[in-house]
């Protein structure tokens, strides 16, 4: 058998045993542009329990059982604090939605999330469970998919708005993953990468000019 004919073979047989292939779509939340240059940044996450249950998704192949985490660390390098809006698509659960600000004053929703000059701002599975947990309506045990990050550029004092971005976040993402069989666990993984940012000439923002509430965090 030819090694062309023996992949077939193999793909028949783990599509009859596990379901038909397919791609998997997310659309995004409600969110509006504003014609504000910026930078993106699209970071993966792999948060929660893996269990044998959860793999019998034909698309779920891939994941090893186990323990996954994420943290994402977000830099402002700036002599001046900055702030951005934090996406959330996971494929997992077919959830898109835009994070919420829990420092928000008043119980007000902010979704900006403000970056003091040099400061440091951490997203980790924690803040990712409670958001999607609050679309979903229920519990999330395993979530995997994109944290967008939108940074819009910051007006100067004149009022006048860069037309092109000039300094980026530095992003980088820790990964962990402790493996496990039967409940054992048998090793832990670690690995770390570093995101560029991609300029865009019209940042995506999370809500639209008729919302009072959102435009106190657009650019002034």
């Amino acid at each position: 058998m030819n090694k062309l004919l023996a992949l077939a073979v193999a793909l028949v047989t783990l599509a009859t045993v596990s379901g038909t292939y397919g791609f998997t779509f997310v659309s995004p939340p409600s969110e509006a542009f504003h014609g504000f240059p910026g930078f993106t940044y699209a970071v993966e996450y792999e948060c929660g329990v893996l269990t044998p249950s959860q793999l019998l998704p034909s698309n779920r192949l891939y994941f090893a059982l186990g323990i996954y985490g994420t943290d994402i660390l977000v830099h402002n390098p700036q002599a001046v604090a900055t702030y951005f809006y934090i996406k959330i698509l996971d494929s997992y659960n077919d959830l898109s939605l835009w994070a919420t600000n829990p420092n928000s004053p008043g119980g007000t929703v902010m979704y900006r999330f403000p970056v003091p000059a040099d400061g440091l701002l951490s997203i980790d599975c924690t803040e990712i469970f409670a958001a999607e947990t609050a679309i979903a309506k229920t519990s999330v045990d395993f979530a995997n998919g994109l944290i967008i990050i939108s940074q819009p550029v910051v007006a100067s004092p004149l009022g006048v708005v860069p037309s092109a971005p000039s300094v980026s976040l530095d992003v980088v993402a820790a990964y962990t993953l402790q493996g496990a069989i039967s409940g054992t666990a048998y090793g832990v993984g670690k690995d770390v990468v570093v995101y560029t940012g991609r300029g865009v000439s019209n940042v995506p923002y999370p809500c639209v000019l008729s919302d009072e509430a959102c435009q106190a965090t657009l650019p002034p």
